[in-house]
């Protein structure tokens, strides 16, 4: 069985926007240097909602992350998800370079979630680029959309051009039905409010 999943993505007037607006020489990037040990190669970045270390909840930073959302929740809505909670959200494009070409090893929260990455440039086996999956591989296509569970992964940086993904975290699959079945706890009468 497989631990990476091929979604479909219907390439929607929202994703087609989204793609545009994230192509424009306006769209603002910060960029993360080398780590300190050269463990983490550098790459660009822009954060739509982050993770909640540190505070207990995400929290949305960018003005454009009703749209970034929307899109998620259309290829999600699209191939059964049930979004429940995005805990971050952020676009990532790494480059050639010299030095480590590969991310370390990580799971994204030390939680139960899923990963989502839509991607917006082409790899071929051999190019690079490719997302490792404890030792599943996959080279991505344009506006391919993948999901995995929150299992250890890396990426493998691009031999030539770019490796741009907007990759979020997420929790799915609770109906509302599902959350008024669970039970509460009854609380103790000494404990006055």
């Amino acid at each position: 069985m497989s631990l990476i999943t091929k979604l479909r993505n219907q390439r929607t007037e929202t994703y087609q926007e989204f793609k545009q607006m994230i192509r424009t020489p306006m769209f603002v990037w910060g960029h993360e240097g080398l780590s300190t040990q050269g463990k983490n190669p550098a790459y660009f970045s822009h954060p739509f909602i982050i993770r909640p270390d540190g505070v207990g909840y995400s929290r949305p930073v960018c003005t454009h992350t009703d749209l970034a959302t929307q899109v998620v929740f259309e290829v999600l809505g699209m191939n059964g998800y049930e979004l429940n909670t995005i805990h971050r959200m952020n676009l990532n494009m790494t480059y050639a370079q010299d030095g480590n070409q590969q991310t370390p090893i990580h799971v994204d929260h030390e939680f139960p979630h899923q990963n989502l990455l839509i991607y917006f440039d082409s790899h071929n086996e051999g190019e690079g680029g490719q997302v490792i999956v404890e030792d599943e591989e996959y080279y991505p296509q344009e506006d391919d959309a993948i999901v995995f569970g929150g299992l250890p992964h890396s990426v493998i940086l691009p031999h030539k051009g770019f490796r741009t993904a907007l990759v979020t975290t997420f929790t799915a699959g609770y109906s509302r039905d599902d959350a008024a079945n669970i039970p509460t706890t009854i609380m103790d009468e000494s404990i006055k409010v």
